[in-house]
């Protein structure tokens, strides 16, 4: 017999919500969830809606590379215009408040963002699809594994004040503004 569930309301589906609404406080008022969301410590909030910005632009690229919706042309054009106004500038903001505090993560950080930023400059040498792809999964997996490993690693490593103290430099040099689609 056919479950009366929709099928985002399914136990493990990822559109599943709280059901105190779509945005919850956690057990530290530090610490927000919007549905399934990760909880992300306040402080690196910004970043993390930066994230979601350069996640769509991920898949733009997939999907033109896969000629589902858009152009070549149209999605490098985005890359270079996304690398410029934000993704570079997101990065230089990592490097200088989040790596010190790192430990042995900071050499995959930085490693991930000298193979992104090379990835960038084949996307502006070349208009293959080969090339997009490798930079849409590349940025992908990069998100995802701050997303899921440096965050959580940072935030259970730093006390609260050490991390109020980040979400304020970063609040004042601008990180979390900037729009993926220029």
């Amino acid at each position: 017999r056919p479950s009366a569930r929709r099928p985002r309301d399914r136990p493990g589906s990822r559109a599943r919500r709280d059901s105190a609404g779509p945005c919850t406080t956690a057990p530290s008022p530090s610490r927000v969830s919007c549905g399934a969301a990760l909880h992300r410590h306040l402080a690196l909030r910004p970043l993390s809606n930066e994230h979601h910005g350069a996640l769509v632009l991920a898949r733009a690229v997939r999907w033109a590379c896969e000629g589902r919706r858009g152009t070549l042309a149209d999605v490098r054009a985005r890359i270079l215009r996304a690398w410029s106004a934000v993704l570079a500038p997101h990065f230089a903001v990592e490097e200088r408040w989040l790596a010190p505090h790192a430990g042995d993560l900071a050499e995959v950080l930085l490693g991930q963002h000298r193979d992104l930023a090379a990835a960038c400059e084949r996307v502006r040498a070349a208009e293959d699809a080969t090339v997009l792809a490798a930079f849409g999964r590349a940025l992908d997996d990069h998100i995802r594994w701050e997303e899921r490993v440096l965050f959580p690693t940072l935030e259970a490593r730093l006390a609260e004040a050490e991390l109020a103290r980040i979400g304020v430099a970063l609040a004042e040099h601008g990180s979390g503004a900037a729009c993926m689609d220029p």
